[in-house]
């Protein structure tokens, strides 16, 4: 009725005077009124009762008693303990047979360029150097790199396969942080380059095939894989390098592939330091149509026969991964009877000599770098 009395404990609807809502609150009690007047009215001040309010409604929104910042703040450490578990899934075990491989003895070359580009490139020709060896022995089958264990020989086949391709999107990354915008395009080309080439050398080594000296399809095949290596670096110096833009550097790197791949193919039959590395005459475990036994059959076409018999015995028992030592003593004893040892020492020789000219030539500026490069090369 109205002017009626109502008890203190009594519950009723009041207006929110901050926002104009309404909400279920306690009417104040006598000891409320004790409280100092806010704008003329007896009881609690605005922001108490507000507060109060706030509470009560966010209490009435979720049962479990728990405000909307308690649960934001819990959502938010559950997306960081998983950002967190996702993280401890890192590129350690990819790394591992590239930091493998690269913490072993290298036959590094180099020129000096601007620093800022030199980082880079540097970057870009370890990673694609890197990778290229760890296929190529999964290739080859080779278990010894530099006298140590090669890494598919540690992390397996798939694992040193998967990393190399990984290598290769990484050189992909670095290559654009370059200023010139057709460095890309240089390295895209180059590689393509070097896995034809690639190609053509397993073609030959699964077909048992002794490709001619006279029709150069072996140098092809050496400039496509070997010199593409060598071609990259100084194709991305040359769009990084004002001073290098004017200089031809084609018939150099041609020249500098093709001793080192011919090189390599010498050593690893003859030399005393790379059968420690590597094993003796390991070339012929494989199957490999090297430059030396190219020579063999352009000078001694029977001799060359004997070889490739011997070859194609291998492929038909490939249980039996090496050859006997007396049979690469007898091969070897062939291509020094056909001349081919010597024609392939003489091959290195005038490639040197060429080298060294283009390196004088170079507007009369001398390289003493190339130049320490090409005599600590020669055999």
């Amino acid at each position: 009725m109205p002017g009626a009395f109502k008890e203190p404990s009594t519950v009723e609807r009041r207006e929110n005077p901050t926002n104009g809502t309404s909400g279920t609150c306690e009417k104040p009690t006598d000891h409320a009124k004790d409280k100092p007047m806010q704008n003329g009215v007896d009881g609690p001040v605005d922001g108490e009762l507000h507060h109060h309010h706030h509470k009560r409604k966010s209490d009435a929104t979720h049962p479990n008693g728990s405000s909307r910042d308690q649960q934001r703040a819990k959502r938010l450490q559950d997306s960081k303990k998983m950002k967190e578990t996702i993280k401890l899934l890192d590129d350690s075990r990819i790394q591992g047979p590239s930091n493998y491989i690269q913490s072993l003895p290298s036959k590094g070359v180099w020129l000096e360029i601007p620093k800022a580009s030199q980082e880079t490139i540097t970057l870009i020709v370890d990673h694609l150097h890197n990778a290229s060896l760890m296929l190529d022995y999964c290739e080859d089958g080779s278990e010894l790199h530099r006298g140590s264990p090669a890494s598919h020989m540690i992390f397996g086949q798939a694992q040193t396969i998967n990393t190399a391709t990984f290598l290769f999107v990484r050189a992909m990354q670095e290559v654009a942080g370059l200023p010139n915008a057709r460095s890309t395009a240089v390295l895209t080309e180059q590689l393509a380059t070097l896995f034809v080439g690639q190609s053509w050398d397993l073609h030959w080594r699964a077909r048992v095939y002794c490709v001619r000296r006279k029709t150069n399809t072996s140098l092809e095949m050496v400039d496509k894989k070997t010199g593409g290596l060598f071609a990259l670096p100084a194709s991305l110096m040359t769009l990084e390098s004002t001073s290098a833009a004017h200089y031809d550097l084609d018939a150099l790197i041609m020249m500098l592939g093709r001793y080192f791949q011919i090189r390599d193919d010498s050593i690893n039959l003859t030399s005393q330091d790379y059968r420690e590395q590597k094993g003796f005459c390991e070339d012929p475990d494989k199957g490999k149509i090297s430059y030396c036994l190219v020579m063999c059959a352009q000078k001694d076409k029977g001799r060359a026969e004997q070889i490739m018999g011997m070859f194609r015995q291998q492929a038909v028992l490939r249980g039996q991964k090496a050859l006997q030592r007396q049979t690469k003593e007898h091969i070897l004893k062939l291509l020094e009877e056909a001349g081919a040892m010597e024609a392939t020492r003489g091959e290195l020789r005038e490639l040197e000599k060429g080298a060294m000219r283009r390196l004088r030539g170079w507007r009369g500026l001398e390289n003493p770098l190339w130049k320490m490069v090409v005599e600590m090369l020669r055999i």
